[in-house]
């Protein structure tokens, strides 16, 4: 296929140059064959060259022989036209331009250096050889030959070839008028110059092209170039013998040479041109696409952080923004459950759907952003739509149902987070109040609002400081574990000191449990401050040991996350063996909410196997499973204080309640602490109901470990100050449970 088809268009190509040869006797003074043939060769792989060539040698010989030209000869100038081609292609992949690219312009020096000069010289020397040995006459030398030879082969490169090569890129797209235009322009010079009239106007023709050809390389590039470069070749050759050349290119004189010298160097000078430019454009495209890489969003074209930060910092302070910019930060509800479930396929389906829908609900003035994952941002003026209006519109439109490109039909929901300020406000408070608003939106529900207040400020100014300073504190033993007992009612012994963290800060002061711990969890360091309160925890009861002689049972409280850590009983073991603290005298307390996660199970049982005592920490207070809690090895259960707390003469209901609670854990083998006991009444009635331990500010408040003992006896009873002292301090937090009590 390849021999048939170069074959049948370089016969094609040179039989066109014999029709539009020039009038008189000048032949044809371009050649397309050397132009089509060194195009060919350099769009194709080596292993097909050889084919190519033959087809060339075959297509000249046999066209040379039809047209009643000797073999001999013919042989010559077949074999000029199939070395040609092969000498250029082959310098041009020896010296680092092997598929012909004409940009940038060191490329197209070398294109024009060995394909349109070099390669000709070989050539033309090859075919005059065959010219003068067997077909000159009238006094013609090699020296007048050759130079016509070359200039040809070099005039039908410059103009055929970078037609072809043209067409394997992207041309510059313009608008069609003006691609008509210029066609029209090149047509009519193009008629006009075929026109029988020897008049002043005909013979400059060929210079009007000028204009053209300048026009094509700047406005269209090398495709434009190479189609005009054909055309002006054309018409000068057409107008050759009666045109501003007439005088000098008379057949079989020196000056035959000028004619093509000047289209070489014409063209030659507007492929520079054009190669400028197109480098230039090129330049600017790929300038584009890295700013749009930079500042776009490339799943769903929106403008990216990149872009919202630079944005806000141009309108910092702007008078076009007076009445203050609003932030909405939108969070996708539930996203994971998507790509889970549907594949993330889906899920760009929907971030796509949803980055349109946001476009379409919000003003012309307003602007979304995409900051990553499932994040967007809107920003809008105060002066425009109100913003619970625009925020609900939003919900709205983004929780219609679409359908996916798998053919699913879902429902997206989304919670929103708004924040506002005047034009001064920075892009840093701006972004990071409308974020601590959307956590917030959702925390509270999910597919809601909420607006950035003054309570949410100092939260976000809490996570902050404690966000940086957690380290610090841990490292400097600002956050120390207190103490309080937990007391037999039976006995009057002290069943255990529960283990509760508290932070001493240098300047805020006492920092309530309250505050820190739930951000300490979020920011997934819960494992280093339970690390820091059972060392605490430990090493008290061994100082204690020393001081009673005995050392007193202690409980310490571990977090949710903490339960995740399949480690966790190596950690406590090694901690136990370090302190020679027996098994049985650690008491780990849970929060109910810990049961939702049937992973935990395996932790808990692996450390109750250790001998480890488990405590249910605040139970009644979440949705724990009575199978889930029968199956799990419980030593203690704690009653929440909120139900201590209700406990009073004529709250029947109360009662009832603690004491099926109480029968409860009796019957599954457990004991039972009431949580939060402050008065004698509540004291009284938890006897009567048969609940085994009591722990509150009835008996002491969480103290440091110095002042942990100062009420045990040598035999292990609390002897506790006078009731009349017992009374919770003026800043007193909730009594026992976990970590933040």
């Amino acid at each position: 296929m390849v021999f048939l088809t170069a074959g049948l268009a370089y016969a094609a190509l040179s039989q066109a140059a014999i029709w539009m040869s020039s009038p008189g006797d000048l032949g044809a003074l371009l050649w397309p064959g050397a132009g089509f043939s060194l195009a060919a060769l350099l769009m194709l792989p080596e292993r097909r060259w050889a084919w190519v060539i033959a087809a060339i040698v075959v297509a000249e010989l046999v066209g040379n022989l039809a047209r009643d030209f000797p073999l001999a000869p013919s042989l010559w100038w077949s074999a000029a036209n199939g070395i040609e081609p092969l000498i250029g292609a082959t310098l041009l992949r020896r010296f680092g331009n092997p598929r012909g690219e004409l940009v940038p312009l060191e490329n197209l020096w070398r294109f024009l250096l060995f394909g349109a000069v070099v390669a000709p010289m070989f050539g033309g020397a090859i075919g005059t050889l065959g010219s003068f040995s067997h077909v000159s006459s009238g006094g013609d030398s090699a020296w007048q030959i050759w130079p016509q030879y070359v200039a040809s082969d070099s005039l039908g490169v410059l103009v055929m070839a970078p037609l072809i090569l043209t067409w394997r890129v992207r041309g510059h797209r313009r608008h069609p008028v003006e691609t008509v235009a210029i066609s029209v322009a090149v047509a009519a010079i193009g008629i006009l110059a075929l026109q029988p009239s020897n008049s002043d106007f005909r013979t400059s023709l060929p210079f009007l092209m000028v204009p053209i050809l300048t026009w094509s390389a700047l406005r269209f590039g090398l495709r434009g170039a190479a189609g005009a470069v054909l055309v002006m070749t054309q018409i000068t050759t057409w107008t050759a013998a009666d045109g501003p050349f007439g005088s000098v290119i008379t057949a079989g004189s020196p000056g035959a040479i000028v004619l093509p010298l000047f289209l070489i160097v014409s063209g030659f000078s507007v492929f520079v041109l054009a190669v400028v430019v197109e480098d230039l454009v090129e330049r600017s495209d790929v300038e584009r696409q890295l700013r749009d890489q930079a500042y776009l969003d490339d799943l769903t074209g929106l403008p990216n952080r990149r872009f919202l930060t630079e944005h806000l910092q141009n309108q910092h302070g702007a008078d076009d923004a007076a009445g203050g910019l609003a932030v909405l930060a939108l969070d996708l509800d539930d996203f994971k459950l998507v790509n889970d479930g549907f594949g993330h396929r889906a899920g760009d389906d929907v971030l796509v759907e949803v980055a349109r829908r946001v476009q379409r609900r919000i003003g012309r003035r307003d602007l979304a952003c995409r900051l990553g994952g499932n994040e967007f941002i809107v920003i809008t003026d105060l002066a425009d739509e109100p913003l619970d209006a625009l925020a609900l519109g939003l919900i709205a439109t983004i929780s219609e149902p679409f359908t996916l490109s798998t053919g699913a039909t879902i429902s997206a929901s989304v919670s929103i987070g708004i924040t506002h300020g005047p034009s001064t406000s920075t892009t840093e408070a701006l972004l990071a109040d409308a974020d601590a608003a959307l956590h917030h939106a959702k925390r509270a529900s999910r597919g809601g609002l909420h607006h950035f207040d003054e309570p949410l400020r100092q939260l976000v100014n809490d996570r902050t400081m404690i966000h940086n300073q957690l380290r610090s504190a841990l490292a400097n033993s600002e956050i120390t574990a207190h103490f309080q007992p937990e007391i037999d009612l039976s006995t009057g012994e002290v069943f255990c000191l529960e283990a509760l963290a508290r932070w001493n800060h240098p300047t805020e002061g006492r920092i309530s449990p309250g505050r820190f711990i739930p951000i300490v969890e979020d920011m997934g360091a819960a494992g280093d401050l339970f690390a820091r309160i059972l060392q605490n925890t430990l090493d008290a009861r061994a100082h204690w040991a020393t001081q009673l002689g005995f050392g007193p049972a202690v409980a310490v409280n571990l977090s949710v996350s903490q339960l995740a850590d399949p480690g966790l009983p190596d950690t406590i073991a090694t901690a136990l063996h370090r302190t020679e603290t027996p098994p049985g005298a650690l008491c780990l307390e849970v929060t109910e909410t810990a049961l939702a996660r049937e992973p935990f199970i395996d932790v808990l049982l692996l450390l109750h196997d250790l001998g480890i005592r488990l405590a249910l920490d605040d139970f009644g207070t979440g949705w724990s499973s009575i199978s889930r809690l029968a199956a799990l090895p419980w030593d203690v259960l704690k009653i929440d204080q909120s139900f201590i707390a209700a406990l009073a003469d004529d709250d029947d209901h109360a009662e009832r309640v603690v004491a099926s609670m109480i029968a409860m854990a009796h019957s599954l083998g457990m004991l039972t602490t009431a949580e939060g006991v402050e008065t004698p009444y509540q004291l009284e009635r938890l006897s009567e109901l048969g609940c085994d331990i009591a722990q509150g500010f009835l008996f002491s408040e969480a103290v440091p470990m110095r002042d942990a003992i100062t009420y045990v006896s040598s035999t292990n009873r609390w002897t506790g100050p006078p009731l009349h002292q017992r009374r919770p301090p003026l800043h007193a937090t909730p009594s026992g449970g976990s970590l933040d009590d």
